[in-house]
This record gives structure tokens, sequence and C-alpha cells, in this order.
């Protein structure tokens, strides 16, 4: 699935950057940060949806 790669990348790459007192990377990670939960935001809608729709099909 596309986010768990997305988000595992991100996760690796703010591991790589915590801790660098670099001011270029202090930016970076920040950029990360905020595509790391951008990504979380958008699979928890894709599966809030993917739940509502198997709810419709199948009924309660």
């Amino acid at each position: 699935m596309r986010f768990k790669q997305e988000i595992a990348a991100c996760s690796e790459e703010m591991e790589r950057l915590r801790g660098s007192h670099d001011p270029a990377n202090s930016n970076r990670y920040k950029e990360i940060q905020q595509n790391h939960a951008r990504l979380l935001v958008q699979e928890e809608t894709y599966w809030r949806q993917r739940a509502k729709m198997h709810w419709l099909k199948e009924g309660d």
C-alpha cells in the first residue's frame, strides 16, 4: 500500500535527521514531519471511507 511505504520513508528520514544541529537539516526535518502528518491523515481518511463503503454495501 502506498501510504505505508511513504509513511515508513518519512519515519526513516526523520530518524536520520533527528538530533542534527545543521539549520538546513532542521528545516528539512520540519518539512518531512509535516508530510508525515499529512500522510497519516490521508491514510485515516482512506480507511474511514473504505469502512463506510463496506458498511453501506453490507449493511449492519
